[in-house]
């Protein structure tokens, strides 16, 4: 049983019933949220990141409260140690990557593009992450044996609290979109007392929407969030899964955060 599968559909049907109790003041307050809140997201995440990893004070707090739940070491021993096993003594640099992605990127097409990027220095886009960036430039500094693990870690771990530290930004933009979107909750509630019906056609179709959009917010963290146990885990049940791989290759928000 796919339980992060039951955990997506089960917000979209609460997202249905939801829209539908909420009427069309909630259909409007939604959509502004959504874009409001998407651009906000997507224009102050880069400059807060940046702020929070310059700050020592932050920066160190968050690092000494974080890595031990980092799981790097594990993983690169895992991969580098399967990759050993699996592919020939004259296998080329291209089967090793193309070994790693398969094993641990994420879906065939995130694979390909990763791929082309780390081999032909294509530019990815709208991509959600740079681990074939980052994992080219651990390959070209890893000559293999325990001291190549060690390194590959401590590059991996330092990769996977860049995310973190992401993730932080992107919870401090949304939080201060709430505090805009108070103002036209009112606003848009006020305004359209008397005429809050309750559509069922219009609130299922954008309750589906919405419950989808907040799928792909799910599954941009878990992105995020796969150098740690529960993100591992997360990823391979998206990978077993048809429905959650499409929504995963086929990621809305990711295209603009």
């Amino acid at each position: 049983m796919n339980y992060l599968l039951i955990v997506c559909l089960s917000t979209i049907v609460l997202t249905v019933l939801r829209t539908f109790r909420r009427g069309t003041s909630g259909i409007y307050y939604a959509v502004l949220t959504w874009i409001i809140s998407v651009f906000i997201v997507s224009s102050g995440t880069l400059p807060v990141t940046n702020f929070l990893i310059k700050t020592p004070q932050i920066h160190d707090y968050i690092v000494e409260k974080v890595s031990p739940y980092i799981d790097i070491a594990g993983q690169v021993d895992s991969i580098i140690s399967g990759m050993g096993e699996s592919l020939e003594e004259d296998a080329s640099a291209e089967d090793f990557v193309k070994k790693y992605f398969q094993d641990f990127a994420g879906t065939e097409e995130q694979m390909d593009a990763y791929e082309d990027y780390v081999l032909n220095g294509t530019p990815m886009e709208n991509s959600g992450s740079d681990i074939g960036s980052e994992f080219q430039s651990i390959l070209e500094n890893t000559s293999g044996g325990d001291d190549s693990v060690s390194a590959a870690s401590n590059e991996l771990q330092k990769f996977a609290l860049e995310f973190i530290f992401e993730i932080m930004a992107m919870i401090i933009c949304y939080l201060m979109a709430k505090v805009l979107l108070i103002i036209f909750r009112i606003v848009i509630f006020r305004l359209n007392k008397d005429h809050n019906d309750r559509l069922p056609t219009l609130s299922i179709l954008w309750g589906i929407v919405e419950g989808v959009l907040y799928v792909d917010v799910y599954l941009m963290l878990i992105t995020r969030l796969q150098f740690f146990k529960f993100g591992n885990i997360a990823m391979g049940l998206i990978k077993a899964d048809k429905i959650l791989s499409f929504l995963y290759e086929h990621n809305v928000i990711e295209h603009f955060i």
